[in-house]
């Protein structure tokens, strides 16, 4: 089994981006629970720790964070003191107690902690003081996330990554690793107005092991139907055609939708995936599927 790193980031936040890596993640999990287990892991690595207390609730986040088994521990016992330190010594498994029918679904999770930002920032601080170059820095984030996210491909049959607003060195690190990224959009003028320059950027970070350009691929998201939302889907639609396209589209869409909100606010325990996504869960569905034909598609 080699599993697929998917890179759900845009530079812009409030487009929902923690809110679909949980539903995909759990989604991607329950759809196996029938016929054998997908393995899903989740890698935190926005601040706001929010698909970290989504996933494993304020209890078992809390126990992670207490014993250091969060990804801003892991990068920088990694980049700044440079220890053979593993990633995998960081996932909890069973992450979740979210059942599919009467089976638990396996979900796996990397949790962040708001000391997240911090440490980025004290990583870059010491080395580049301590005389490294910032593409120095940089070639060492990269090459750990590499090598340590490569080899849970043989654990996971998929990982996902929640990444921060913006660009920094460590998601650039990941959408090099990444065999998709998935940029969510809230179809309207000031959400897409940066989207163009992130595709840039994902274009500029060819995939480490292929050296391949990649089309990120665009997801409207809390789509109304309103003439502003509809009249800009059309135009990102029309220039997914154009022969210089910086982008796919999906073609699922996700709806703006407080059940979907709610379902992702669900208070422990938590209870099966049918009864927290409710009608949310078909649209969910929808986009898991598409997006496994998407990874299919580009092996």
């Amino acid at each position: 089994m080699t599993g697929k790193v998917i890179a759900v980031a845009n530079m812009k936040g409030g487009v929902g981006k923690t809110t679909l890596v949980v539903g995909l993640a759990e989604t991607l999990a329950a759809l196996g629970s029938q016929r054998r287990k997908i393995n899903v892991l989740v890698i935190d690595l926005d601040a706001q720790a929010n698909a970290s207390m989504c996933i494993a609730g304020d209890d078992l986040l809390d126990g992670l964070i207490t014993a250091d088994k969060t990804v801003e521990v892991f990068l920088t016992r990694g980049v700044m003191h440079n220890e053979p330190v593993r990633l995998t010594d960081f996932v909890r498994h069973h992450a979740t107690s979210l059942c599919s029918g009467n089976e638990p679904i396996a979900l796996a999770l990397v949790p962040a902690s708001p000391e997240l930002r911090y440490a980025e920032r004290e990583i870059i601080y010491t080395l580049t003081r301590s005389g490294f170059s910032l593409q120095a820095v940089e070639g060492r984030v990269r090459e750990l996330v590499h090598r340590e996210v490569n080899g849970l491909r043989e654990a996971f049959d998929y990982i996902i990554f929640d990444c921060p607003p913006g660009i920094s060195a460590f998601t650039e690190a990941v959408l090099k690793t990444s065999d998709l990224v998935i940029s969510p959009v809230v179809p309207d003028r000031l959400s897409t107005y940066g989207l163009i320059g992130f595709c840039d950027r994902v274009l500029a970070s060819p995939r480490a092991s292929l050296g391949a350009l990649r089309l990120p691929w665009v997801l409207a998201n809390r789509v109304t139907n309103t003439k502003v939302a509809q009249n800009r889907l059309a135009e990102m639609r029309l220039e997914t055609v154009q022969p210089d396209a910086g982008f796919r589209m999906f073609t699922t869409q996700i709806p703006q939708s407080a059940a979907l909100v709610a379902a992702v606010e669900y208070d422990d325990p938590a209870p099966t995936y049918a009864k927290k996504y409710g009608d949310a869960r078909y649209v969910l569905q929808a986009l898991a599927r598409e997006t496994l034909e998407i990874l299919d598609a580009h092996r």
